[in-house]
């Protein structure tokens, strides 16, 4: 038992003669030995804590981890006890170990000398053991050497993992090309892999994206990409085309490797991946409303020249570089209409063409020319953005415009003692005849008719009389006149006097006639018109009975001619 020993022995002393005097023994007086001294009890260790030691997970290159262990010295505290020392010994599976105590007192305990953990150097699991040696130290107890005591295994489990490994984004960088405003947004798929080793220390990829700069935009995202893996659909890069310009910027990639079924680790932040994006928006060339519009001819003749309008038209879009180039052509008359089949090919922003396009009417006949021409409009890409063409809504050009007859003058016969002879278009003869001298006033009604050719596509006619020449005969009602719609006429009358010297008397006068309409009024050319009548001597009795017979079967044949003429004018005014 442990404790003082203290306490006496005697000695019994005898002198014995055997081989000596042979005497008897002799009791001697007897001596009595005083005997000190302690026992100690051995220091005695508690199972350490914790047991096992599970460390978890760790990321390959963390700081190594550590887990302290707890020990007591578990002997009596009553003096006699020796006190505990402890230290590791043997390591195995990667475990590693540091620390020590002495002298730990009876009854005490220590939980911050010992620790155990492993490296993170590598990536696998980490089991394996350190082995704990402890003494019993006499140190101010009993004083006696150190005593090994039983070694303690302590038991260290945990894994280290790698992070999750993002392979360099493709394609890189992305050009989008051009588009036009208001396309649909470009999109470009974005690559990455998983690059981690598959041999289950690794841990899986989340992406997302960050900051976007220069009108960039971005969508998608995907989590828990395995080892090895890819993905080329979930992360897209674009950029908006509701306005013109450059669209060079960047795209981040957010990249996190994620412990979810690996490490069970929280999240890790990686290093992020920009994405260079470069393209531009430009617009369609703008097309100005055409001018004139519309196009008004009025009223032209057939085979007149062909009347013709230049048509302006401009490229109203911004001269700032994002705009396209315009052509124009112009075709698909409609309605008498013609055009010049002419063209714009890459009209530059800002710019105006006043040359290239027109339209006209045709004149080869009568009637009404309203109708339209059609300017074809498209975005030409060339020297801007490259892009193919565009067509553009087109525009119509209403064009008015009528060709009409000239008015058509004739002179024909109404009534009255004298003829009406055309000898040409423009040459007429009125002839009294011969009459006797003072046999009395002849009158002669002729009329001046716009024959009718169209009723309404033709011109009125209408004129004036020259008769500054005329002094033997006697004019009526030769006023300007018009207008006078096709088929209907003017009635002037002419009066020859007999009462004059006998003789052949001659005028001439003209008309000059004109031909107008709600657009213009045309000379047309002069008519002639000669007057001639002849004055003989009144007769004897019996010569003038003669005469007076012959006169007035001279008489009835005029009148019949007179008719004739009359008939045939009036057909010719009908058609």
């Amino acid at each position: 038992t442990v404790g003082n020993k203290s306490g006496t022995a005697s000695i019994t002393l005898t002198s014995d003669g055997t081989g000596t005097s042979g005497l008897t023994n002799t009791s001697l007086t007897a001596q009595t030995v005083n005997v000190t001294g302690s026992v100690f009890r051995l220091a005695s260790a508690s199972a350490h804590t914790p047991e096992p030691v599970n460390i978890g997970n760790r990321h390959v290159g963390d700081a190594a981890p550590s887990q302290l262990i707890t020990l007591s010295n578990t002997a009596a505290t009553d003096t006699f006890s020796e006190k505990l020392d402890a230290a590791f010994g043997t390591l195995t599976g990667g475990v590693t170990a540091s620390g020590s105590f002495n002298l730990l007192t009876p009854g005490a305990t220590d939980s911050t000398s010992l620790a155990v953990g492993f490296s993170t150097a590598t990536v696998g699991n980490k089991s394996g053991t350190a082995a704990i040696l402890l003494t019993s130290n006499g140190t101010a107890t009993s004083g006696l050497a150190n005593t090994s005591l039983a070694s303690q295994t302590v038991n260290v489990t945990g894994s280290v993992f790698r992070l999750a490994s993002a392979s360099a984004h493709t394609p890189e960088p992305v050009n989008l090309g051009n588009r036009h405003v208001g396309d649909a947004a470009p999109s470009q798929l974005i690559t990455l892999s998983n690059t981690a080793a598959t041999d289950g220390f690794s841990e899986k990829l989340n992406a997302a994206f960050g900051t976007l700069t220069g009108g960039v935009t971005a969508s998608g995202s995907f989590n828990l990409l395995t080892p090895g893996a890819t993905d080329s659909t979930s992360l897209a890069v674009g950029f908006s085309t509701a306005t013109v310009g450059n669209k060079s910027g960047t795209a981040a990639i957010l990249l996190t490797s994620d412990g979810t079924a690996t490490s069970g680790l929280a999240n890790t932040s990686l290093a992020s991946q920009t994405v260079n994006v470069t393209g531009s928006v430009f617009r369609l060339a703008s097309a100005s409303a055409h001018t004139p519009e519309p196009v008004s001819f009025g009223i032209t003749h057939v085979g007149a020249a062909a009347p013709s309008q230049t048509l302006t038209l401009a490229n109203t879009a911004a001269s700032d570089g994002f705009s396209e180039k315009l052509n124009a052509s112009i075709g698909s008359p409609t309605g008498g209409v013609t055009t010049n089949g002419g063209a714009i090919t890459q009209l530059a922003p800002g710019s105006s063409n006043t040359t290239a396009l027109s339209v006209g009417i045709s004149t080869g006949s009568r009637g009404s020319k309203s109708g339209t021409a059609t300017i074809s409009l498209a975005s030409d890409g060339t020297g801007s953005s490259g892009l193919s063409n565009t067509t553009l809504t087109s525009q119509t050009v209403n064009v008015t415009g009528q060709v009409n007859e000239f008015a058509q003058p004739v002179l024909f016969f109404k009534s009255g003692a004298a003829t009406l002879t055309m000898n040409t278009a423009t040459l007429f003869t009125l002839n009294f005849g011969t009459v006797a001298q003072n046999s009395g006033s002849f009158l002669a009604s002729f009329g001046v008719r716009n024959t009718l050719l169209d009723s309404t596509f033709q011109d009125a006619l209408g004129g004036t009389f020259n008769t500054t020449t005329v002094v033997n005969f006697t004019l009526g009602g030769f006023t300007a006149f018009g207008p006078i719609t096709p088929g209907l006429a003017f009635d002037p009358d002419v009066t020859f006097s007999s009462a004059r010297s006998t003789g052949t008397y001659s005028d001439t006068l003209f008309l000059n006639p004109t031909s107008s309409n709600s657009s213009s009024t045309s000379p047309l050319s002069a008519i002639q018109l000669n007057l001639t009548a002849n004055v003989v001597p009144v007769p004897e009795p019996a010569t003038a009975t003669l005469l007076l017979g012959g006169l007035g079967l001279l008489s009835l044949r005029r009148r019949r001619a007179a008719r004739k003429t009359v008939a045939a004018e009036d057909q010719t005014g009908l058609a």
